[in-house]
Order: C-alpha cells, then sequence, then structure tokens
C-alpha cells in the first residue's frame, strides 16, 4: 500500500472534483475516545468540543467514563435523573442555528433502561419549559422533541424496544426555511434506515401531543450532552460515545456516509451502503467519491473546513 499523500485544495478545486464536505458546517463534535486524564467509571466534568469552535460541555453531575463501552470504545455512562453536560456557547447566537434554522443531530449511544421523558442529547432551553429539540427516551418509545409540546414519536408505541442494550446511531435533521410544520421538516434515521425500512419496518414517525403542524422555533439553546434540559435533572440511562451538530440538514448522501463510517467505527450493523460511496477523512468527516480509496480515516485537530487533505493511496 502505498503512502499517505498530502494534497492542498481551494473550496472551487474540492467541487470540480465531486467532493462533499460534512464537516464544513459542522457546529460541535464530542466523542469520548478523546477524553483524558479519567481512569474507568470515574466521572467526568469536562467534555471537549472537536469541532475546532471551542464548544466544550461541562456538567455538574456525576457522569462516568467508560473504558469499555460502545464497541469496545470510550463511553460516557450516564444514569437517570442525573445531570447532563452542557455547552459554554449559546446555538443562535454563535452559529445562527435558531428559529426555523436547519440543522443535523448525529448521536451514537445505547440505552440500558427505559424509563419516563429523560434526554440523550439536545439543544436544550435554558429554562425549565423546554423550547428546544432533542432525542428522549419516553420509556419503550424514541421521542423527537420540538418545542413547545411538538414532540414525534416512533409508532407504534414501545416501537423502540428491540434497541435496549442495543447501540445505535441516531440522525435527527430539521429541513428549515420553508415554513412547514414540524412533522413534515423532520427527517430520522436509525443506523441508516428511514421509518419504514429494514429495522423499522412497520414503524412510522408520528406527532404525539398536537397534529405537529407549527413550524419550529427553536430557542437560542446550548448543546446537552446525556439530558434536554439545562436546569433540572435529565439524563437517560445509557452510554454515548459521539455525537455531532451540524447547523445544515445532512444530504442523504451525507447521511449514508456518516453512517457508514460510524458503524465501522464502533461495529454497528448498519443499512448497506449505496455501491460507489468511499470516503475519505480530514478533521472529523470529509468525504469524497474517489476511485482507490478503500477506508475512512480520521484525523483530529483539525477546524471544521480545514484544506489539509491526505489522500489514502490504493493498494
Amino acid at each position: 500500500m502505498q503512502g499517505f499523500r498530502s494534497i492542498f485544495m481551494t473550496s472551487a478545486m474540492l467541487a470540480l472534483a465531486g467532493w462533499t464536505t460534512a464537516q464544513a458546517d459542522l457546529v460541535s463534535h464530542y466523542d469520548a475516545g478523546t477524553i483524558t486524564g479519567a481512569s474507568d467509571l470515574a466521572p467526568v466534568n469536562l467534555w471537549k468540543d472537536l469541532s475546532g469552535n471551542g464548544n466544550d460541555a461541562t456538567s455538574t453531575g456525576t457522569p462516568r467514563y467508560l473504558v469499555d463501552g460502545i464497541g469496545g470504545r470510550p463511553s460516557v455512562l450516564f444514569n437517570r435523573g442525573d445531570q447532563g453536560f452542557v455547552s459554554s456557547l449559546l446555538l443562535g447566537s454563535q452559529f445562527g442555528i435558531q428559529g426555523d434554522a436547519s440543522w443535523s443531530m448525529v448521536a451514537v449511544f445505547r440505552p440500558t433502561s427505559f424509563s419516563t421523558q429523560y434526554g440523550v442529547a439536545a439543544m436544550g432551553w435554558l429554562g425549565t419549559t423546554f423550547h428546544g429539540v432533542g432525542i428522549e427516551m419516553d420509556g419503550a418509545n424514541l421521542d423527537l422533541a420540538l418545542g413547545h409540546g411538538d414532540d414525534l414519536r416512533l409508532r407504534p408505541d414501545g416501537s423502540f424496544s428491540p434497541f435496549l442494550n442495543q447501540d445505535v446511531i441516531v440522525i435527527f435533521s430539521h429541513i428549515g426555511g420553508t415554513g412547514g410544520s414540524v412533522l413534515s421538516t423532520t427527517e430520522l434515521m436509525i443506523n441508516g434506515y428511514r421509518p419504514g425500512e429494514g429495522i423499522l419496518s412497520g414503524i412510522a414517525l408520528q406527532a404525539l401531543r398536537t397534529a405537529g403542524s407549527t413550524p419550529l422555533n427553536l430557542a437560542n439553546n446550548p448543546v446537552v450532552l446525556g439530558g434536554a434540559l439545562v436546569a433540572g435533572n435529565s439524563s437517560f440511562d445509557g452510554l454515548l460515545s459521539e455525537f455531532s451538530l451540524y447547523n445544515h440538514a445532512l444530504s442523504t448522501a451525507e447521511k449514508y456516509r456518516v453512517v457508514s463510517s460510524l458503524g465501522e467505527k464502533y461495529g454497528i450493523s448498519v443499512v448497506p451502503e449505496p455501491a460507489g460511496i468511499v470516503h475519505l477523512a480530514t478533521g472529523v468527516f470529509l468525504f469524497a467519491a474517489v476511485s482507490g480509496v478503500q477506508t475512512l480515516r480520521r484525523f483530529g485537530g483539525k477546524r471544521a473546513g480545514a484544506r489539509d487533505v491526505r489522500e489514502l493511496g490504493s493498494a
């Protein structure tokens, strides 16, 4: 196999080469594998942001570092009712994610018990009423909180029960700027499958508390990891290994590429990727359809949009 080749490309050159990037709009990225100085089951109070935006998250609760977590990699262990991590920056004023703006969140987690309405990850409101968006567990249900009571749920009720103690990759995104209802502008993917497909066959995403007819109106929120509300106890029972937030709705191709790379990284069985998609990486995620690239490689420490691209030579 050839060695790594370093090349320098402008945005225009990347576009001409057919590159797409899921990192250019990366707002925050947290990976438990990068937490340093923690022994097994030791409390973790700081989870650093890897996007280059300095959006580090802190906790006043007792989430714990787990050496052998999802896929044999480190995870953060949360207990129901504990306090999750809250990021240092507000997403609206810093990155424009508020109102009806577009965004996508990606979470790699494992629920270890089902209980009433506790959060996995969110853009959580600063008050005690939820005017944010997030991934929530409510019994054996997966809910997508969209503020003001406009929650969506996988139906029929209890349809998330097969995922207890299972590792999942959830992509939750919103297509903004349309003025459409939250039901019509929300997209969900679990391990690469949409509702009604594969492991989600016979399952639909439906409005829970209202008709889902109002547009999204997201407040100026921080990221919350292992919870939903900024104030109060809101953690779920389970493990969270990785979370990413983008300030755009990931395209279908980007979703498949993210799911494929995370599935490979954590040993999670995911939807077979469409033929011809291959991977390249810089920083956290950078993907390209270039022949001869066999696997995704991760390079840490670069700010989103970095142009120092390292290509893995073909065998």
